[in-house]
């Protein structure tokens, strides 16, 4: 393994491997196996120092394209929230 920035990334990249290859049971966390962001405004004033965690670990992000409505109310079909 390699990259790995945080054990929240460990965990979900473990459940695909070995719920998803069947080595134990579950249920695996794929989304049609591409990496979905759901952005919602924060239940709570948060913030956060800019350092880096790991400063030779290149982060990168890039906007592909912005989802229509159709596309949008598919992907949140697939999605549960998150029990608050």
């Amino acid at each position: 393994m390699t990259g790995i920035g945080d054990i929240f990334q460990l965990h979900t990249l473990l459940a695909g491997t070995l719920v998803g290859g069947r080595h134990v049971p579950g249920e695996a966390p794929s989304v049609d196996g591409v990496r979905l962001l759901v952005l919602a405004p924060l239940a709570y004033r948060q913030s956060r120092p800019s350092g880096r965690f790991f400063p030779g670990m290149r982060g990168d992000l890039t906007l592909e394209r912005v989802l229509d409505a159709a596309e949008t109310a598919d992907w949140f079909g697939k999605v549960t929230p998150a029990a608050g």
